[in-house]
C-alpha cells in the first residue's frame, strides 16, 4: 500500500484525509449554510403586506355579502307582488258575478270608490292598502275582459298588474298575471 501524503506529512497508510470546507479571514468563519438571521422570522414588511391581502379579501367578502342581501330583498319583493295578485284574484274568485259586472275594474293611482258591489270595493281597497304596505311604491290595477258575453255561461280574463319601485330603478317595476274567471 501507498502512503498518503498531506501538506507535507506522511499518514499513517490506514488513515483517510479529511478535507475542511471552512476557511478563515481575520478572525471570521464563513459558512457554507444559509445565515441564520434571515430564517429566524418574519419582518414587519410582510406581516403589512399580508394584512393588507387579507383586507383587500375579507372586503371582498363583505361587499359579496351585501350584493346578497340586496338580491334577496328583491327577490322577495317580487314574491310578495306574486302572492299580492294571487290574493285578489282568489276574492275575486269568491266574489265571481261582481267580476263578470265589471265591478272590479281600477286602474293605477286610483281608489274603488264608484264600484257597484260593496264587497268588490271592500276587497280592492284592503288590496291596495296592502299593496302600500308590503311594497315599496307599491300599487295595482285590475282589468276585466269579457269572453262571450251573451252566453249562458259568462267568463272573463281578468289581467292583474301591480308595480312597485325597486331601489336604484328610475322606472317601476311591474308584474302582470291573467286569469280566466
Amino acid at each position: 500500500m501507498h502512503a498518503i501524503r498531506t501538506n507535507g506529512m506522511k499518514a499513517h497508510p490506514m488513515q483517510r484525509s479529511s478535507i475542511h470546507c471552512c476557511s478563515i479571514q481575520r478572525g471570521s468563519m464563513h459558512r457554507t449554510g444559509p445565515d441564520r438571521r434571515h430564517g429566524a422570522g418574519m419582518t414587519l414588511i410582510e406581516v403589512l403586506v399580508t394584512l393588507v391581502i387579507i383586507s383587500v379579501g375579507l372586503l371582498g367578502v363583505a361587499a359579496m355579502q351585501l350584493t346578497t342581501v340586496r338580491n334577496n330583498y328583491d327577490a322577495f319583493v317580487r314574491s310578495q307582488a306574486a302572492v299580492l295578485a294571487g290574493d285578489i284574484l282568489d276574492r275575486m274568485r269568491a266574489n265571481r258575478q261582481a267580476v263578470l259586472n265589471d265591478a272590479y275594474n281600477v286602474e293605477f293611482e286610483e281608489t274603488p270608490s264608484d264600484s257597484p258591489d260593496a264587497v268588490a270595493r271592500a276587497d280592492i281597497d284592503a288590496w291596495k292598502a296592502t299593496l302600500a304596505a308590503q311594497l315599496p311604491d307599491g300599487d295595482g290595477s285590475i282589468t276585466t275582459l269579457q269572453l262571450d258575453p251573451g252566453a249562458t255561461t259568462r267568463r272573463a280574463i281578468v289581467t292583474v298588474s301591480i308595480r312597485w319601485g325597486e331601489r336604484g330603478e328610475a322606472e317601476p317595476l311591474v308584474f302582470t298575471t291573467s286569469s280566466q274567471i
